[in-house]
């Protein structure tokens, strides 16, 4: 899993990321992010969603909600805190 997955969802953009087992474990595949399986069926996506302006915004902002209710900073800081088992913080 690539940084570049929560920096585009957490700017609020819709993610159209290759098919793979680590983003489809982290987030819903066609409702906070759409995958694809070749650059064909990148380029029918992305002309698609071009359209559909509407269900693109909605996957972007499910996907930005995701992000930061699940892998946002303050989960983040509390799983390592918690990882080094220190009390306190966060």
């Amino acid at each position: 899993l690539k940084a570049r997955v929560f920096e585009v969802m957490t700017a609020g953009a819709m993610l159209l990321e290759s098919e793979n087992e680590q983003t489809s474990r982290l987030f819903s595949p066609g409702k906070e992010f759409v995958p694809f399986e070749s650059k064909e069926d990148l380029v029918e996506k992305i002309r698609f969603y071009l359209r559909h302006e509407n269900e693109l915004t909605a996957i972007a902002g499910r996907g930005y909600r995701a992000t930061r209710e699940r892998h946002g900073v303050e989960r983040f800081w509390r799983s390592v805190m918690s990882g080094l088992n220190l009390r306190g913080g966060c």
